[in-house]
C-alpha cells in the first residue's frame, strides 16, 4: 500500500503558522506512522517537509520505498537533481509543474497533508476533479497541528473523504479500527 505526502517546501511554515514547536520530533512521529502503515510513500523530492519525513521513514523502514515524482519538463524551474538520491525511484510526469500537482494525487488512494503552501493547495484542490471525473475514492488527511486554519467551507464541499486529524496516534488507531 502507498500514500502521497504533501507538505510545504519551506518546512518552517508548520512551526510559524501551525502548532508544531519541535519540527524534528514531528518529523520522527510522522515517519513512524508512515513506516507502520505504508510500503511506499510518494513525494515531490525538494527541500520540503515531505522529503524530510521520507528520509526519516527510510531509516525506520529500510525496505520501504520512496518514489519521487517530478515534471518531465522543468524549464524555468529549479533543479531537483540533488534530492533524487534520497528516492528509490524517480518518475516523471509530463506537462510541467501544473500537471505534476494534478497528477500526483491520482497515484494513491491516500493523500496526507502536513501543512499548507500554494502548491499544496493546488494538489489538494485537484483531488476534486480526480474524484468527480475519474471516480477515484481518494481519502485526504490533513494534520490540524500544521496549519493556521482549516480549508474554507467553499473548498470542503468539493472534496469527498476529507479528514482532519489531531495527531498520528489517533490516526493510527482510526486506521486499525476502520481498516483504512
Amino acid at each position: 500500500m502507498n500514500c502521497v505526502i504533501l507538505g510545504p517546501s519551506q518546512f518552517n511554515k508548520i512551526k510559524l503558522f501551525g502548532k508544531i514547536n519541535d519540527v524534528l520530533a514531528y518529523i520522527d512521529e510522522a515517519a513512524e506512522f508512515f513506516a507502520n502503515n505504508f510500503e511506499e510513500i510518494l513525494i515531490v523530492p525538494d527541500t520540503g517537509l515531505s522529503l524530510l519525513v521520507a528520509k526519516k521513514y527510510k531509516q525506520k523502514k529500510p525496505e520501504g520505498k520512496i518514489i519521487g515524482y517530478v515534471p518531465d519538463i522543468t524549464k524555468g524551474g529549479k533543479s531537483l537533481d540533488e534530492y533524487y538520491k534520497f528516492c528509490d525511484e524517480i518518475k516523471g510526469i509530463g506537462g510541467g509543474w501544473h500537471n505534476l500537482n494534478t497528477q500526483l494525487t491520482r497515484k494513491s488512494e491516500y493523500v496526507f497533508c502536513l501543512g499548507f503552501s500554494a502548491g499544496v493547495l493546488i494538489e489538494l484542490c485537484s483531488v476534486k476533479y480526480n474524484q468527480q471525473y475519474l471516480n477515484l475514492k481518494t481519502k485526504i488527511f490533513i494534520d490540524e497541528r500544521c496549519i493556521s486554519s482549516k480549508l474554507p467551507k467553499e473548498v470542503c464541499v468539493d472534496l469527498k473523504n476529507l479528514n482532519y486529524f489531531k495527531n498520528f496516534i489517533s490516526l493510527e488507531e482510526k486506521f486499525k479500527k476502520h481498516g483504512l
